[in-house]
This record gives structure tokens, C-alpha cells and sequence, in this order.
């Protein structure tokens, strides 16, 4: 789904190569290094779904499989559990999970993955026993963070006045030690 030129700007040549031996690839607009490169429907899905849901290669790739009308749909692989840009890609993909399932068609993912666990309930959360227990050790380890970052600044400082200590001394050693008072 990513524009080609972007990717060859980015040293991608080779992935794209390899995308060029594939049998059947969805891309935005045809180009001849994919000879057998498909535009992907984006406008006939966007129409159907609603621009909201286009955050990641999941989501197209469901989308597109929904059309299908499979009877099932197995995703692996796929958990988005991190707390990184899967934020925000991961509600798309369960949008179209939940939209697979409201058609009739069985999802299938495998029982360790966390991508059908929704996000907890706003306001609601607050008043569950584990999410208290969660927010008090969260809480527990920032205070902990914070109590490092304050003695790791202190042991700085200090590391610097005793750098700054040496220097005098050795600026001392080397200047005033060569008195003749040793008997």
C-alpha cells in the first residue's frame, strides 16, 4: 500500500524486486516495476467502511478479505500489543474483525494473541478492582523512576564536584608539591 517511489528513496529495491516475482499484489496505482500489481479498491472501501479505519496493512488486507465473503478468516501474527504506533493502527483492525464477525464470518486467531481484547472501558475501567491494582503499580513505578532519576542527578553532581576536586588536587600536586621540606 506504501507509494513505491517513496520506498526506492528509501533503499527498498530489493523488497520491491521480490514483490515483482509475487502473483498478485494490490497497489495504489499500477506501475510497471510490479507487472503484476492490482489497484488496491481503496475508494469503493472507503465509501463502504468510512474513512476512519485505514491506519495500517491489517486493515486493508481484511478489508479487502470481508469483500470476499470468506467463512473464515484466521489472523497470526498479529497482536499489536506494544505500546508504540499499535495505539493507534490497532483499533482499525478490530473494527474490521468485529465487522467480519457481524457478516458471519468466523475469526480465528490464536488463543495467546490480545488483538480481540478491547481497550478498557472509559470511566468504567476506573471502577474494576484490576485496573485499580494496575493504576497503583503503575503509579508504585513511577515514583520508583522518579526516586532513581532524583539520586541518579544527585550522584552526578556529586560525581562532578569530586571530578573538580581531583583537578584542584592534581593542579595542586603538580605546582606546590615540589617544595623542599622533605627531611
Amino acid at each position: 500500500m506504501h507509494n513505491l517511489e517513496v520506498k526506492k528513496r528509501e533503499g527498498l529495491t530489493e523488497w520491491i524486486q521480490w514483490l515483482a516475482t509475487q502473483p498478485n499484489v494490490f497497489v495504489q496505482k499500477p506501475t510497471p516495476d510490479l507487472p503484476n500489481g492490482r489497484t488496491f479498491p481503496l475508494k469503493q472501501l472507503v465509501e463502504k467502511y468510512g474513512p476512519y479505519w485505514w491506519t495500517n496493512q491489517v486493515s486493508y488486507m481484511l478489508a479487502l478479505a470481508i469483500e470476499q465473503k470468506p467463512e473464515t478468516i484466521g489472523l497470526y501474527g498479529v497482536d499489536m500489543a506494544a505500546s508504540s504506533e499499535y495505539n493507534q493502527q490497532r483499533p482499525s483492525v478490530q473494527f474490521f474483525l468485529q465487522e467480519a464477525r457481524a457478516l458471519g464470518i468466523e475469526v480465528i486467531v490464536p488463543p495467546e494473541s490480545d488483538i480481540l481484547e478491547p481497550p478498557p472501558m472509559y470511566g468504567y475501567c476506573e471502577s474494576s478492582r484490576r485496573w485499580r491494582k494496575l493504576y497503583a503499580r503503575e503509579l508504585e513505578l513511577k515514583g520508583r523512576i522518579a526516586d532513581l532519576a532524583s539520586r541518579e542527578s544527585a550522584a552526578a553532581g556529586e560525581k562532578h564536584h569530586l571530578m573538580g576536586a581531583l583537578d584542584d588536587l592534581q593542579y595542586q600536586q603538580g605546582i606546590w608539591a615540589n617544595t623542599m621540606d622533605f627531611e
